[in-house]
């Protein structure tokens, strides 16, 4: 019988990001919009008034406890005769990063796949 070889986490994210080069996907983000990330240092800022600050809430993510990609949010608050008024909020990428610029472009071209301990990408295809 075969000696069983044990795998481990990161063999299988080293092996699905060799799975994607070879069709072609881009297992890391492009270098330009690297660069772009690198230059952004905190979160947007908007002066609109209509804006309103609800970071009393209690708000809740189903991302894990070490995510950092914290960009759907829900919270609820108490309303009259037993109602309950749910928020959702959904990041305001554009808040950060421009149309045309090169995380734009690289997310237009890629999906996200979820892998053990890091986030790949994943090209859209021309038929979607």
């Amino acid at each position: 019988m075969a000696p069983v070889r044990r795998v481990n986490r990161s063999d299988l994210v080293r092996i699905a990001a060799e799975v994607m080069a070879e069709r072609g996907l881009e297992p890391e983000l492009p270098h330009a919009a690297q660069a772009q990330l690198a230059t952004i240092t905190g979160p947007g800022r908007d002066d609109d008034p209509s804006i309103r600050d609800l970071t009393a809430l209690a708000w809740c993510s189903i991302d894990n406890d070490d995510s950092l990609d914290l960009d759907q949010l829900t919270a609820c608050e108490p309303g009259a005769a037993g109602a309950v008024k749910v928020f959702v909020a959904v990041a305001d990428v554009d808040a950060l990063v421009g149309k045309g610029s090169a995380i734009t472009s690289a997310a237009m071209r890629t999906r996200s796949l979820r892998l053990t301990r890091r986030t790949g990408a994943m090209q859209i295809s021309s038929r979607y």
